[in-house]
């Protein structure tokens, strides 16, 4: 499931994370009430039926958000041929891996995987 529906709305979670990188105060407020922080700030309304957590990466944990599969055979098929054609050789696939998803998760490995030493 990709949460990004335009380039506005990975625009918003740029400016998030950016955000959280120079506010410390925003950051935990961010991990603890997500939810009630993009209402507030973004004025974005999270579904209810979504559990959205905040995870922070570090030097020494990293978090890999997998999206689930998706629902159409003819999207399922797709994927398939991407990841035959893919391999985790290097942290330039683990990016276009990442690209290709454009999701919450996966956008915020982004950076991190290009400074992996693999």
């Amino acid at each position: 499931m990709s949460y990004y529906k335009n380039d506005e709305q990975a625009q918003v979670y740029a400016q998030l994370v950016a955000r959280a990188w120079s506010d410390p105060k925003f950051k935990d407020e961010l991990i603890k009430n997500p939810v009630s922080v993009l209402k507030n700030v973004c004025n974005f309304e999270v579904p209810k039926v979504i559990n959205l957590q905040v995870r922070e990466n570090t030097d020494k944990v990293f978090h890999l958000a997998l999206d689930a599969a998706p629902a159409s055979q003819e999207a399922r098929l797709a994927v398939d041929e991407l990841s035959a054609a893919s391999t985790f050789g290097s942290a330039g696939t683990l990016g276009t891996a990442g690209t290709a998803c454009g999701t919450f998760g996966t956008a915020a490995c982004l950076g991190t995987a290009g400074s992996w030493e693999l």
